[in-house]
């Protein structure tokens, strides 16, 4: 469940910026991912980019779990 609004500004290279702190709640907790995180969005296929937005529905979704794979990768979990 969103706790705060996702806000994003697009950049380059069809990438986007967190603008504010974004929470999102699983379970009972709290996942902060924080400001400036940049994100391409959900993973869809270039070719079925036209009928699936990587920006669209499932955006909440793609910034959790990049942003948990990123700490997971880089040992900070």
């Amino acid at each position: 469940m969103e706790k705060t609004k996702l806000l994003l500004e697009p950049i380059s290279n069809g990438k986007a910026v967190l603008l504010e702190d974004y929470v999102y709640s699983i379970n009972g907790y709290d996942i902060t991912i924080f400001k400036g995180f940049v994100t391409d969005g959900a993973s869809v296929p270039h070719s079925l980019q036209w009928l699936y937005n990587p920006y669209g529905k499932y955006i909440n979704a793609a910034v959790v779990q990049i942003s948990w794979f990123n700490l997971s990768i880089n040992g900070n979990y």
